[in-house]
């Protein structure tokens, strides 16, 4: 599942206590980003969690003045090795370096299914999307569009490193301190004896499909309750096991037989058309729909190709397509009679 800490400058580290609880449930490879001067430094490739401590303790003014995220990455893909450690250069060629200077770097947190069609080989999914999706895009808001797409798609969190600082993309962030989180595994397990009398002050949560009070675990409806809460709704989260992303399931359902969506949000009953969640069609604030690798718009019949679809030359973002027209739905580029169709 991974874990990505992102520490915006002027914010001290996290403890080493965190770190190493970082690493002990995402033992696959750390690594770490930092603004440098006009460029992004990349060093990853660790295995010792007392040596990255040891790095960013060495000169802890320098490293506190500078945006800096920090991976911990738990296999789910692809060998265990240097090169599959985040962050990603989107320069192809420092792809799996342990160590570059770039203009953007790239961590994720979550899975990419294989409706993407990428050629993993050994590497794993988050490398192969940067190599075959990420790195050919040379403009930062077209990167910063095709994130937040990819994010909401599969339920993932990414970060986007420039010399300017880092966005974050996705839901379920947790900040703590200043600090922000991709997901909670930074905290320290709790052990319970369920025999002591001190369990009275335990937490329960409402489960939100059966209503059954429970700490985690729902055994009616055989899935976990998260402790996040879904931004749409605000209802608990959940999620089968620990390598899935979280799903809300007032939220992430199929619009035709109401199941819950998949965590790429695919439809299990193999509906046609599934609703994209957390997206609204730009132009009637409809709920986007998706067949394949494109996006569409029920109502105003456009569509986008994530893996050809073109981008606005003057604004960056991506136009739709209708019959043989374009149109950018933010500076209104293209076709005047489909701005006319949709409005």
């Amino acid at each position: 599942m991974c874990i990505i800490i992102h520490k915006p400058a002027g914010v001290e580290v996290p403890s080493a206590e965190i770190l190493r609880q970082c690493a002990k449930r995402n033992k696959d490879g750390m690594g770490f980003s930092m603004t440098s001067g006009d460029q992004v430094m990349i060093a990853k490739g660790y295995f010792d969690v007392e040596k990255l401590i040891g790095i960013l303790t060495t000169e802890p003014n320098l490293v506190t003045s500078r945006d800096m995220v920090i991976h911990f990455r738990l296999a789910t893909s692809g060998k265990i090795g240097a090169g599959n450690c985040h962050p990603f250069s989107l320069d192809s060629k420092m792809l799996e370096s342990p160590f570059s200077y770039t203009d953007y770097a790239v961590s994720h947190n979550g899975i990419i299914y294989d409706v993407w069609g990428l050629d993993k080989g050994g590497l794993s999914d988050t490398a192969s999307l940067v190599r075959d999706v990420l790195s050919p895009i040379r403009n930062v808001h077209k990167l910063e569009k095709v994130l937040r797409i990819v994010a909401s798609v599969s339920g993932s969190r990414f970060t986007l490193s420039t010399k300017g600082g880092t966005q974050r993309f996705g839901t379920g962030w947790i900040t703590d301190k200043k600090v922000h989180y991709s997901n909670s595994t930074y905290k320290k397990y709790t052990t319970y004896n369920y025999s002591s009398s001190a369990n009275r002050y335990l937490t329960y949560k409402k489960c939100p499909v059966c209503k059954t009070l429970v700490l985690s675990y729902c055994p009616k409806c055989q899935f976990y309750v998260s402790s996040a809460k879904c931004s749409k709704c605000n209802g608990y989260l959940i999620y089968k096991a620990a390598t899935d992303a979280n799903r809300c399931p007032n939220c992430d359902i199929c619009r035709v037989c109401g199941t819950l969506l998949l965590v790429d949000g695919r439809c299990p009953n193999n509906c046609k058309n599934y609703i994209l969640p957390g997206e609204l069609c730009p132009l009637c604030q409809r709920e986007l729909i998706t067949e394949g690798n494109n996006i569409m718009c029920p109502r105003c019949d456009w569509n986008f190709n994530l893996s050809t679809g073109e981008f606005c030359p003057h604004c960056g973002h991506f136009v739709i397509k209708w019959f043989n027209t374009i149109y950018c739905p933010s500076c209104h580029y293209g076709a005047q009679e489909m701005k006319d169709y949709v409005v």
